[in-house]
């Protein structure tokens, strides 16, 4: 089985690079509808929910940039499972986009899609890493009754534990994350459910997202300074270059619900760091976090045999053969961690909690055909799902 990538890793690379304007950002806009001001040039920091066809099959994206580096997730009407892409924008030419094409459940480059943008409409192409094939693609920035806007925005900071810095080991933290345009009460509460999701500390939630962070990252880079004060150079081996990464995006917006994958890494000494996705469903129409409870009936005894034969299915394995060749045991229990798009449910593992850590964080993805006996009917009407 193949690694999985995270949408972090994918943008990580870019991200290092391009991420360190500390410059506050004026966030709060107050937008009179929910359609945005579509941009004549693109803007290094934005969120654009599209809509549209690629191949002439409809398909909803979620595209984010900060600081120039792109990364975002789109799925096909159809099917519902996630396509992740990723770049950078153009200095050149900011409107021609190229985005590399990555399946979250295998982790491959699928496609590569050239893009120009112009009054809120992405056109271009798609093309298969051969060349072999090439399809139109047509997408248009669409806010519909319950979806919401943003922006988003990246911080980044690093110390070095000696001077001169030439060979010393270095802490990095970056972070990069959404935050609404409108300033009305969702727009409030919504920016309060970001922090969460960031993690931001009790005594900074006055702040906004911005400040709160800068204030969190310093907090980290002084904690690694009083680690190594007492070191001596000569002691100190490559364990101390600390890293300290979040990417918080948006991958749902629409029906009254926004859901944020906060997607974070962290290596502080030892043979490998940790990382992974943690999903927030928000129910922003009744101002509340959803639980799987939420959206389904099924209980965790119910539940697990559903899951479990979506993943034999995405793995290509038959009802009786072992599940021990990739996960610890001989089945796969549920988990909280999940999503959804109008078409199914997202299940995440992170690494170490059913695999090994070189098997990297499971993905499983169940259509809502297979749970539609467990449905709460609230919601399933919410998401017109009959």
């Amino acid at each position: 089985m193949r690694k999985i990538p995270t949408l972090l890793s994918l943008a990580l690379i870019l991200l290092l690079s391009a991420c360190g304007n500390n410059k506050k950002e004026d966030k709060q806009e107050t937008a009179t509808t929910a359609v945005a001001t579509y941009d004549s040039v693109l803007a290094p920091n934005f969120y654009k929910r599209l809509e549209g066809t690629i191949a002439g099959q409809p398909v909803v994206m979620h595209l984010q940039c900060a600081g120039g580096v792109l990364q975002g997730v789109y799925y096909y009407l159809k099917h519902g499972t996630w396509l992740m892409v990723n770049g950078n924008l153009d200095g050149q030419r900011p409107n021609n986009l190229r985005l590399n094409e990555v399946s979250f459940s295998e982790g491959e480059t699928t496609a590569i899609i050239d893009c120009q943008y112009g009054q809120g409409t992405l056109k271009g192409s798609w093309r298969s890493p051969g060349g072999d094939k090439n399809y139109l693609v047509e997408l248009k920035e669409t806010y519909p009754d319950g979806a919401y806007t943003f922006t988003a925005m990246s911080l980044s900071d690093s110390l070095a534990a000696f001077t001169p810095v030439d060979s010393s080991p270095v802490a990095r933290i970056s972070n990069t994350f959404v935050i609404p345009l409108k300033n009305d009460a969702d727009g409030k509460w919504l920016e309060a459910s970001i922090k969460k999701a960031l993690h931001v500390d009790s005594s900074l939630l006055k702040l906004d997202i911005a400040e709160a962070m800068r204030n969190m990252n310093s907090r980290y880079l002084k904690s690694y300074h009083d680690e190594v004060k007492g070191m001596n150079r000569e002691d100190i081996s490559a364990m101390m270059n600390y890293e300290d990464m979040q990417y918080v995006s948006v991958c749902y917006n629409e029906n009254g619900f926004v859901i944020l994958n906060s997607d974070g890494y962290s290596y502080s000494g030892g043979a490998h760091g940790n990382g992974g996705s943690s999903f927030y469903c928000f129910d922003v129409r009744n101002r509340r976090e959803l639980a799987l409870k939420d959206v389904i009936t099924a209980d965790s005894a119910k539940l697990q045999p559903i899951v479990e034969r979506a993943f034999r299915k995405q793995q290509g394995l038959r009802p009786g053969d072992s599940l021990n060749t990739i996960l610890f045991e001989n089945h796969l229990a549920t988990t909280t961690n999940f999503y959804f798009t109008n078409k199914g449910l997202g299940f995440y593992y992170f690494p170490y909690e059913v695999a090994a850590y070189a098997v990297g964080p499971i993905h499983v993805f169940v259509d809502f055909t297979e749970l539609k006996a467990y449905l709460k009917p609230d919601f399933a009407a919410r998401l017109g799902i009959r």
